[in-house]
């Protein structure tokens, strides 16, 4: 269950996000979401438009990155890049949805699976592996992106290009976290860090090493 309350379609009033909601719900009246054929819950956009004028502002960016005239990243391209972020930043709706696209676009399952070991699959193109790379650049080393692996970035992709890239991937990396932070969609998994209880009879004591007689043994045998 979401962390903040759902805006059910009647509280609309931004044309943006009634559009929005158009699309994903139809013309169907609710207060919480009802999901879609696509398998979602859809409470991702009914949670972030508790402010309406947020959810409109990635209403636009989101649909500049669909339009094949504006946004000159080749989609197998950009899909790469999202699925390898969402499963750095641990997003299972992110990593699960972008599958779906990826595969619509050309992405191979192969591919897909190869995702969190991509450094050591020989299925990826060379201009495949600098974007993934310049994605992991981005995501886990805070955009400290290596000369090497820009200039390599470079040989494959014009400086638009690269622009494209690098806003959706970013836009992606927030819009990943605000998921988990709010816990909706398929991000409302129970934190796995959690104590692992110790078998029963288990009583609390601080451990103490006692390494004196592997040292007396090393001194003996120097």
């Amino acid at each position: 269950m979401p962390r903040l309350p759902e805006v059910g379609s009647r509280a609309i009033t931004n044309p943006f996000v009634k559009a929005i909601y158009h699309n994903k719900f139809g013309d169907q009246e609710f207060d919480t979401a009802p999901g879609n054929p696509f398998g979602v819950k859809g409470n991702w956009e009914t949670t972030v438009a508790n402010s309406q004028e947020a959810l409109a502002i990635i209403s636009r960016s989101i649909s500049w990155m669909y339009d094949t005239e504006k946004f000159t990243l080749p989609q197998p391209l950009r899909e790469l890049a999202l699925l390898r972020l969402g499963w750095l930043v641990q997003s299972q709706f992110v990593f699960s949805q972008r599958c779906k696209i990826a595969r619509s676009c050309g992405v191979t399952q192969d591919q897909i699976d190869a995702i969190p070991a991509w450094p050591v699959s020989d299925l990826f193109s060379p201009a495949e592996r600098a974007v993934l790379a310049y994605t992991d650049a981005l995501t886990v080393l805070d955009a400290r992106v290596p000369d090497q692996l820009f200039n390599a970035l470079k040989q494959h992709l014009t400086a638009e290009q690269i622009v494209d890239l690098t806003h959706a991937v970013n836009q992606y990396i927030g819009y990943a976290k605000m998921s988990r932070a709010f816990m909706v969609e398929f991000d409302t998994r129970p934190d796995p860090i959690i104590e692992v209880a110790a078998p029963e009879g288990f009583e609390e004591h601080m451990p103490v090493l006692d390494i004196s007689k592997a040292e007396k043994t090393e001194r003996e045998s120097a």
